[in-house]
């Protein structure tokens, strides 16, 4: 989990801010976006993402409270 989270926030950030190198130590950027609607694409993913992974946390201690 770790790992994917790592590498998942570098891919997100690349896209938004123009300083992130994800090729590291090559200095390009070639998923650098930097307009409005790359922001509100990447947090809006984010949010249903949070709102999706609540309801699924929800879901699952719900029905192992039911079994027991």
């Amino acid at each position: 989990a770790a790992f994917s989270g790592i590498y998942l926030h570098i891919l997100l950030d690349s896209v938004l801010y123009s300083d992130m190198k994800p090729f590291f130590p090559l200095a390009i950027n070639p998923f650098y976006i930097g307009t409005i609607p790359a922001f509100i694409a990447v947090y809006a993913l984010c949010a249903v993402l949070f709102v999706a992974g609540i309801a699924f946390y929800a879901f699952k201690f719900l029905k192992n409270k039911g079994l027991k």
